[in-house]
């Protein structure tokens, strides 16, 4: 296959760089920065929401820097450079974080990656200036705006421009709430997604199975040797012989051909070699016809049931007995058996032919009676013991087979740790936003709330009245947030033959744990406003 050197890092379809069959996938590393600049982008938005929330507070301060002489530009200037001076503090905090992150996501960085601040300073003073602006511009705008008569008097706030500066605060935090509720969904289907692949049945048992390849380089005679001390070991439950487990890092292909009444079929297809044992020991489905008998060289062929469907046969007793073209041999169909995953499940089950050449079997499968952890640590060490009799020089490495099948979905656990930590970071960030919008609100309320209490009105009344609003802003943005959700969750698992469908329930999940989350967040500001003494709030100014 040719591949652009330019896509050598991303090809996951030729899977050459470093050897890897996972390497790194360009979609995903889209996603993520995405999922950064919108964290950073709705990090501004809360410093503006925060800002003009407590402007009511710098209005005095605003009309006495006019009449002292202080024009709009320096006052612009003065804000944006306090939003600066603040993200100069947060990024001075988040360098320690930074490392610290490392450390949270080290198994899967690059060895070698360390955070330098000399190499990434452009960056890091771009960021500076660029979320000092973009979160300062706004407050500083509006603030300076004010008319000082009107400040003074604390009426700033009652023209025109200030209640649309209160709708673009309610639409802020409807993308906040919005963007939340997106990487909240995104969760769960993430999540829903790597449990049904990893609980999958796969076709073949993989349960407390280890297995181990002999050094090619060693002669074919020591094999025997340490099957004949593998038998001799108790703890050995069972082992089979093979080229490979049945799903595993490696593979290998051929063209089969067939000959039939409408021509000549030739299908592309996969191979896997095991003894006469390998069917039981991994539990795999014989649906026709019968095992394959011993020899040292492929003479008679297995197929799985979609190889069957490709050649053309309406029922497995019908293959049984046909004789197909297979690497340069004329092989008879003796049986066949049921589907079985080979790879992981992007890939749908492929073609698979299994034959038996015992002398070229060097990988040894293994279960043993008993998993407990130190049984199982002892059983290994015997085994490793056998080893070492036969195979002083060489070290011992074995694989469990589960994780093996594990690690086919590295990627999307990876993803699953990060978009949870971005979620969570998302919802805090949100209600950082609601509980600026709801001081504000309440601020402005405050002499509403003292007349409700001195009319009768409960303090539960008034907090469900004041969260009311809120909520409402959550569920509009659970509204925006279900069609893009669906799209992206839909997106994603297009990369999957065998997937999840998406569920309502995630969904309602999704919305009920946002709107428990805005309440709560507003309850804080609002209960403590409604318990206030009624006397306080009607002097309130």
């Amino acid at each position: 296959n040719l591949q652009p050197l330019a896509d050598l890092h991303y090809n996951a379809g030729s899977g050459i760089f470093d050897f890897s069959s996972e390497p790194a996938h360009m979609p995903t590393l889209t996603t993520l920065s995405i999922v950064a600049i919108l964290l950073l982008l709705i990090g501004c938005i809360n410093f503006i929401n925060l800002e003009t929330a407590q402007a009511v507070r710098r209005a005095k301060e605003v009309g006495v820097r006019k009449v002292m002489g202080s024009n709009r530009i320096r006052l612009v200037v003065q804000f944006i450079s306090e939003s600066t001076l603040i993200a100069l503090f947060s990024l001075l905090l988040a360098l320690p974080l930074t490392e610290a992150g490392l450390l949270i996501f080290s198994e899967f960085i690059p060895a070698g990656v360390i955070f330098s601040i000399i190499e990434v300073l452009p960056f890091l003073v771009g960021i500076l200036v660029v979320v000092g602006i973009l979160a300062g511009a706004y407050p500083a705008f509006v603030l300076s705006s004010f008319l000082p008569a009107l400040a003074l008097k604390n009426t700033a706030f009652a023209n025109s421009s200030q209640s649309r500066s209160a709708y673009l605060r309610k639409a802020l935090i409807v993308f906040q709430f919005t963007f939340a509720q997106i990487l909240i969904i995104g969760t769960l289907v993430v999540g829903w997604q790597i449990r049904y692949i990893l609980n999958k049945d796969l076709g073949f048992s993989k349960e407390a199975v280890i297995y181990f390849d002999t050094p090619w380089w060693e002669k074919s005679e020591k094999i025997e040797l340490l099957k004949n001390e593998i038998r001799t070991l108790s703890d050995v439950k069972d082992f089979s012989m093979s080229d490979a487990p049945p799903s595993a890092n490696g593979w290998s292909s051929s063209t089969l051909e067939h000959k039939n009444k409408t021509g000549v079929s030739k299908v592309n297809t996969f191979r896997k070699n095991g003894d006469t044992a390998y069917l039981d020991f991994y539990n795999i489905k014989l649906v026709a016809g019968r095992n394959l008998l011993e020899s040292d060289t492929v003479k008679e062929l297995l197929i799985n049931e979609t190889l069957l469907k490709n050649l053309g046969f309406d029922s497995p007793e019908q293959a049984i007995g046909e004789v197909v073209s297979f690497n340069n041999a004329q092989l008879p169909i003796v049986g066949v058996v049921k589907d079985f995953h080979i790879q992981s499940m992007h890939n749908a089950i492929e073609p698979v032919v299994l034959g038996c050449e015992n002398k070229n079997f060097n990988c040894f499968n293994l279960r043993f009676h008993t998993t407990a952890g130190e049984d199982l640590k002892t059983s290994i060490t015997k085994i490793e013991a056998a080893w070492k009799k036969i195979y002083p020089d060489a070290p011992f490495s074995y694989s469990f087979l589960d994780d093996t099948v594990k690690n086919f979905y590295q990627t999307e656990q990876r993803i699953s740790k990060l978009i949870n930590t971005a979620t969570l970071f998302a919802i805090f960030i949100s209600c950082l936003g609601l509980f600026g919008l709801a001081s504000y609100s309440t601020t402005q309320r405050t002499k509403e709330i003292g007349i409700r209490k001195v009319l009768g009105a409960s303090v539960q009344q008034i907090t469900l009245l004041l969260s009311r609003e809120f909520l409402v802003f959550v569920f509009i943005a659970f509204i925006l947030a279900v069609p893009v959700a669906v799209w992206g969750s839909k997106l994603w698992l297009k990369g999957y033959a065998y997937h999840i469908e998406l569920s309502v329930w995630m969904f309602v999940a999704a919305a009920i744990a946002a709107l428990a989350v805005a309440f709560i967040t507003s309850s804080i500001k609002t209960i403590r406003a409604a318990q206030s003494n009624p006397v306080d709030s009607l002097r309130h100014e």
